[in-house]
C-alpha cells in the first residue's frame, strides 16, 4: 500500500517538566535553564503538560503561568511548542486552548475526558467540539488508558475523515499487534511511539515519530536514533532496543514503582538541570529519595552504557 502523506512531521518529541517552587508555583529560571538545554541538543518540538509535566494536576491560575512563560520562551522560528490540555469539562479545555492561543501557540495535545469512558460517537463529538472551534491549529491525540478507552484504528478513521485539524497521535504501547494494525492502516496522522514501540515500528519500515522517555538521559544520542530508524539498518534497531530494555530494568531497579510519570521524567531533568526540583503538585508524591536513585542511574550509565549519558553529566 503506498504510503500517505501525514498531516504532521516525523520528528523527535520531548515534554518540559515544570519546576515548582516551595509554594508550588513555577520556577521561572530552572524552567528557562530546562528550555535552553532541550534546545541546544536540537529538540525543537517540545510540549508541557502531558501527564509528566502533570497537566492532569495543574490548576488554572498555574497553567496560565507556565504557558506565559513556555510560549516566550519557544518563540524562536525554528522552534514548534506545543501545549497539552488535561480537563474533565470539554468547556476548560477548549478555554484553555483558547488562553494559550493567544500567547501564540498553534499546537496542541489533547486527552480524552477522564472521568468516564467515551462511546465512539461521543469520542467523535468530543473532537468536534474542541477541534472545529480552532481551525487554524493542529491537534494530537495523547491515547491513554487513563480516560477509560484507548482509540483504535478503525475510529482514527472515521476521525481522520471529520477532523482536518486532527493531525497526530501519542501512542503509548508495545504491543506489536497494535503497531502493526495502525502500519496497515496507513492513516494521515503522524504515530508518535516512545522508545520500545518505536523501534519495532521502525523495524518493519513504520514511518513514526519518536517520543523520548527514556531516551531523554541523552537527547544527541536519541537524534541519531531517529535518523537511524529511517534507513532500514535492522541490526542497529535492534541494538537500540536492546540497549532501551536494559536502560529500562535498571531504571524500574533503583526508582521507587507506583508513582505519577512525573516522578521520573523529573529525574531526566536533573541532566540539563542538576538542581531541578523534583517535587510534584499534590497529593502526588516523587521519587523518597531523588539523590540516591539519580546518582545510581547516572554511574550505571556511565559505567554500562556511556553512549546514554549526556555530554554535561559526564
Amino acid at each position: 500500500m503506498e504510503q500517505k502523506t501525514r498531516r504532521y512531521p516525523r520528528d523527535l518529541l520531548g515534554t518540559a517538566c515544570i519546576p515548582l517552587d516551595s509554594a508550588c508555583h513555577l520556577d521561572r529560571p530552572r524552567f528557562e535553564h530546562l528550555i535552553q538545554g532541550l534546545t541546544d541538543r536540537g529538540l525543537t518540538r517540545i510540549y508541557t503538560f502531558g501527564t509528566a509535566g502533570e497537566g492532569h494536576s495543574v490548576g488554572n491560575l498555574l497553567f496560565a503561568e507556565v504557558v506565559s512563560a513556555f510560549a516566550e520562551l519557544m518563540r524562536a522560528p525554528d522552534l514548534s511548542p506545543m501545549v497539552g490540555v488535561i480537563a474533565l469539562s470539554a468547556a476548560d479545555v477548549a478555554g484553555r486552548i483558547r488562553f494559550a492561543y493567544g500567547k501564540g501557540i498553534r499546537d496542541f495535545q489533547i486527552s480524552l475526558p477522564p472521568w468516564g469512558a467515551l462511546s465512539d460517537q461521543e469520542v467523535v463529538d468530543y473532537f468536534h467540539l474542541i477541534c472545529d472551534q480552532f481551525p487554524d491549529c493542529h491537534f494530537m491525540h495523547y491515547n491513554t488508558g487513563r480516560s477509560g478507552r484507548r482509540v483504535g484504528v478503525s475510529l482514527y478513521r472515521r476521525l481522520c475523515e471529520e477532523i482536518q485539524n486532527l493531525v497526530a497521535v501519542k501512542y503509548i504501547t508495545s504491543d506489536f499487534s497494535e503497531i502493526n494494525a495502525l502500519k496497515k492502516a496507513d492513516l494521515p496522522l503522524r504515530i508518535y511511539f516512545t522508545e520500545f514501540g518505536f523501534s519495532y515500528a521502525s523495524m518493519i519500515g513504520f514511518d513514526c515519530g519518536f517520543l523520548i522517555s527514556l531516551a531523554a538521559c541523552n537527547i544527541v544520542a536519541a537524534r541519531r536514533w531517529l535518523q537511524v530508524s529511517g534507513e532500514g539498518d535492522l541490526p542497529a534497531l535492534q541494538k537500540f532496543h536492546s540497549q532501551m530494555t536494559e536502560i529500562s530494568e535498571h531504571f524500574a531497579a533503583v526508582t521507587d514503582r507506583g508513582r505519577i510519570d512525573s516522578a521520573y521524567d523529573k529525574l531526566f531533568c536533573r541532566f540539563l538541570v542538576p538542581d531541578f526540583p523534583q517535587s510534584l503538585l499534590p497529593p502526588y508524591e516523587g521519587q523518597s529519595d531523588p539523590e540516591r536513585s539519580f546518582q545510581q542511574f547516572s554511574l550505571y550509565l556511565k559505567e554500562k552504557h556511556p553512549e546514554w549519558l549526556d555530554a554535561a553529566a559526564q
